[in-house]
């Protein structure tokens, strides 16, 4: 924290600052010291000179760059009189900005770019999380801002750059490297506090990218020294203090921290220290590229560190959690929207532009503070704002490109066409919900073709009455078998008019249900509901589950009440569990988190309501139980459907308490089990004892068996004496933060009380997956993408059409080759991304396109055309190691 002078001190400290500058300007303007190339046998520190813009946290976006973008002026005028000073900057939302409000020092930007004095680091659009986010997300992030830079500026960014981000995920390696860096600089998640700050990184598919880590901090030289005394004795201990980390000549030093401003003292204060021939090294400034080729030239045998740089600041995963759900609702429909557009044909730089406007906001609330959700309440709002703006232009674009495809199909047939969308690389079955509408007088029931005329069960959920028992709208729900990859089948809803037979409709091949009895507690205390895979036993007083068993080998999975909602005391703040914040914290936590403590734990099997019972139906049994839960309100659902092997779980909580936190338990009867979870584009084993942030799902796997719990929103997973937890969320709030340049205010921390999620109704969907065999051989990769892109219903008119009833674009021949993106490109092509999910080698994988395929180049992340890939039958074939992600580029044909 900073201590305040007095005023006469403030005045003698601005004099003293002002002689200085007067005698630096006539350092500048006098012939070069050489200072900068001095005794090649002396040992060197090379400071670099940057500033952390927080993108938002205590401010709003445009109140930092409000900020912000005086600094950057400020940069370019003390270059403009310091030919040796350098500097960094990073992050497009900071950078762009001031390039598009000050046109006319763009040339001077740009010049300084091309001597290499100014340098931006990053190439991201803010410096992002980097284990809540998907992988596509990461991804993009590279590629707005990389080609931004280009588009703009002609420069290509190569220093990777997560300064301030809480942890890194084990496939940074390969995204970074894949998006063209050659190194990465990081300040936390090493495991060792001894590791050397050089260092090689070595991620989960053993790509390898050169890693700095920055083991006294990215701000430990961030105050303007009021002398030039104070300077020296500053920079010798900060010397010292790097040593321990460094192997022979060179060490870098970080000069500046949260939204600070350049200090124009710093370049006269290194001419006078480097004119002073008794200093035992000589200092430069310079940025990390620079530092990186002087210690290039004396080479040494670097550690290597493998995988995951996690936890840290583990209360982050479930703070603000509503934040996390946006972000995958988001990262949902965007997604979708892309790959639509390429279904429709729509791939021109318009198509591209214009998701890409939806991408930027949705990327911005992606930086590392607002994804963990430590802001003030006028932050959060405007998080909402962002997110709401994405929304509004992806469901758009979602939209009008699907009725451009839908515009091509044969819908024609009885009844009101209803088209079923999956996004997702292989073909599936899973349950829909359709709004459907009928102007027909007296409906008084419904029923469901496909595509081959077979009838489809249904379930009608609601209906909005006409009445006489008649209705014209209803939600229906039903499963929607094999839909194609990248592709759609065409449904018809056929209304049920009074006095009207019926039409007779051959019954398609579904798998045989297995009716759970209809149970309640004005009869019964215990139901149970079950499909071919499964039988679970719940307690309708109560809602827990009390035995769940997979019917393949009479596996019975729980080894107490599962579905248990604890309600903890945590007295942490944003960032830490049951305590405040370290925000020095440099090396990933050891900290056990264990099991709720029964001192200090409700739990929601300790009430009971009544109306709880277990409906069994033809697409769906349910389970439903509500009742109070302390002073707050807990609602659970369970579903099992025919065919489907998941049990979908959602979960509602009205909070009305203060500094609490709620976890999910499933105790197991796995013993000493391996804990995978999965992470961008792969998944990695991580310790037991620990919550971490896991991606669409976590698996606990020992003896030939296991279970899956997929989450929608809800990273943080830990498993715990054999038992699964999953955290709902937290109510806390801004508690301590010391005061600096990034904007925070002390006596604001009441600013912050939108976190305590007090009276908010919140919702959790979270599904399980007992299965044989291992996580692989279950394939739960899929059943995470499957749980978090439902199938799309869309109503249609109906019309002839060149296109069949069923259609999808691409076959994928083997089942751990996930296609994550499929987008609009440049130059009228299309991008198509893979990775291996599996960990497991992939030999001769083949993609098959239902469409002309005319071209095929592989790419890097950027989307940067490379070598040509041989096309055959309108089909590529490519092999995959463990974990490997793969980009192409691709022109199709028209349908």
């Amino acid at each position: 924290m900073k201590i305040e002078q007095t005023s006469s001190a403030k005045l003698a400290a601005s004099c003293a600052r002002w002689l200085l500058i007067l005698a630096a300007i006539v350092i500048a303007i006098a012939p070069p010291s050489g200072a900068q190339t001095s005794d090649p046998n002396q040992d060197y520190l090379v400071i670099i000179p940057h500033t952390h813009w927080e993108g938002a946290v205590f401010k709003t976006r445009e109140e930092y760059l409000q900020v912000g973008l005086p600094h950057i002026m400020k940069v370019l005028d003390l270059m403009k009189a310091y030919p040796d000073y350098h500097y960094t900057l990073d992050q497009m939302a900071y950078v762009r900005p001031f390039l598009e409000r000050y046109p006319n020092q763009v040339p001077l930007f740009k010049k300084l770019l091309d001597e290499h004095r100014l340098e931006i680091a990053g190439g991201t659009v803010v410096m992002e999380d980097e284990n809540i986010p998907s992988g596509e997300s990461i991804a993009h992030q590279y590629l707005l801002s990389k080609s931004f830079f280009r588009d703009r500026l002609g420069y290509d960014v190569h220093t990777g750059w997560g300064l301030d981000t809480f942890g890194h995920n084990a496939q940074m390696p390969q995204i970074l490297k894949l998006a063209g860096m050659d190194s990465y600089w990081f300040q936390r998640g090493v495991s060792d506090p001894l590791t050397p700050s050089e260092l090689t990184w070595q991620g989960i598919d053993g790509t390898t990218i050169s890693g700095h880590w920055l083991a006294v901090g990215y701000g430990p030289f961030d105050e303007h020294q009021p002398s030039f005394h104070n300077f020296e004795s500053t920079i010798r201990s900060s010397f010292d203090s790097l040593t321990p980390f460094w192997h022979g000549k060179g060490r870098e030093l970080f000069s500046g921290a949260d939204v600070s401003d350049p200090d124009e003292l710093l370049p006269p204060y290194v001419q006078q220290w480097n004119n002073t021939k008794s200093e035992p090294f000589s200092i430069r400034l310079g940025t990390p590229s620079d530092f990186e080729a002087l210690r290039a030239k004396n080479p040494y045998d670097k550690p290597v560190v493998i995988g995951d740089l996690n936890p840290v600041f583990q209360g982050v995963y479930s703070t603000r959690i509503e934040l996390k759900r946006w972000m995958r609702d988001m990262e949902r429909t965007l997604t979708s929207a892309e790959k639509a557009s390429v279904l429709a044909g729509k791939t021109s730089t318009a198509d591209r532009e214009a998701i890409e406007q939806a991408w930027e906001p949705m990327l911005f609330n992606q930086t590392h503070d607002l994804s963990s959700g430590v802001m003030l309440d006028q932050v959060y709002e405007d998080v909402l704002a962002g997110y709401r703006f994405s929304k509004k232009v992806g469901d758009q674009i979602l939209g009008d490109d699907l009725d451009t495809l839908l515009a091509k199909v044969d819908t024609e047939g009885p009844g009101e066409p209803l088209a079923v969308f999956n996004f997702l690389g292989w073909s599936r079955s899973d349950y829909v919900e359709a709004q459907v509408g009928f102007s027909e007088p007296k409906v008084e029931g419904i029923q469901l073709q496909d595509a081959a005329g077979n009838s489809v069960p249904i379930q009608v959920l609601r209906t909005n009455s006409a009445g006489e028992g008649k209705f014209n709208t209803a939600t229906i729900a039903f499963i929607a078998r094999d839909v194609p990859a990248m592709g759609y089948a065409i449904y018809h809803v056929i209304p049920v008019v009074e006095g009207v037979a019926p039409q007779a409709m051959p019954a398609e091949k579904q798998p045989e249900p297995v009716h759970s009895q209809y149970s309640a507690t004005n009869r019964n205390d215990v139901g149970t509901m079950e499909n071919e895979f499964y039988k679970a036993t719940v307690n309708l007083w109560n809602g827990e589950m009390t035995s769940l068993i997979l019917k393949k080998n009479q596996w019975e999975v729980l080894s107490k009440p599962g579905n248990i909602v604890a309600k903890e005391e945590d007295r942490g703040d944003f960032w830490e569990l049951y305590g405040t914040l370290a925000g020095d914290r440099l090396t990933s936590e050891k900290r056990l988190i264990g099991l709720p403590r029964p001192d200090a734990t409700q739990w929601s099997n300790n009430y009971i309501g009544g109306g709880t019972d277990v409906t069994p139906g033809p697409v769906m049994t349910q389970f439903a139980s509500s009742h109070p839960f302390g002073k707050n309100q807990f609602e659970t659902r369970v579903r099992m459907y025919p065919g489907i092997q998941r049990i979908d779980i959602h979960t509602e909580i009205v909070n009305e308490e203060p500094m609490v936190r709620y976890r999910v338990l499933f105790p197991t009867t796995i013993h000493d089990g391996t804990n995978t979870n999965e992470i961008a584009f792969g998944a990695v084993v991580r310790p037991t004892h620990q919550e971490f942030p896991a991606q669409n799902w976590a698996d606990y796997s020992a003896g030939g068996h296991g279970l899956t719990i997929l989450n929608r929103g809800l990273p943080g997973n830990n498993v715990t004496d054999d038992t699964m937890m999953v955290s709902l969320l937290r109510s806390t709030r801004l508690e301590v933060y010391g005061a600096d340049d990034s904007g925070f205010d002390p006596a604001k921390a009441s600013e912050s009380d939108t976190a305590l999620e007090i009276g908010k109704h919140i919702s959790h969907d979270y599904a399980l997956v007992p299965h044989d065999g291992s996580w692989q051989d279950a394939q739960v990769y899929r059943s995470g993408l499957e749980f978090n892109n439902p199938l799309v219903a869309r109503n249609i008119d109906a019309h002839a059409g060149s296109m069949s009833k069923t259609w999808g674009l691409l076959k994928v021949s083997e089942p751990d080759v996930v296609v994550s993106a499929l987008k609009p490109s440049r130059d009228g092509e299309i991008a198509l991304r893979v990775y291996e999910a599996a960990g497991q080698a992939v030999h001769h994988a083949t993609i098959h396109f239902a469409l002309p395929l005319s071209s095929a180049r592989e790419a890097n992340l950027i989307e940067d055309p490379a070598k040509t890939v041989q096309i055959s039958g309108n089909a590529i074939s490519f092999d995959l190691h463990p974990y490997e992600i793969k980009t192409f580029r691709l022109k199709l044909g028209a349908q």
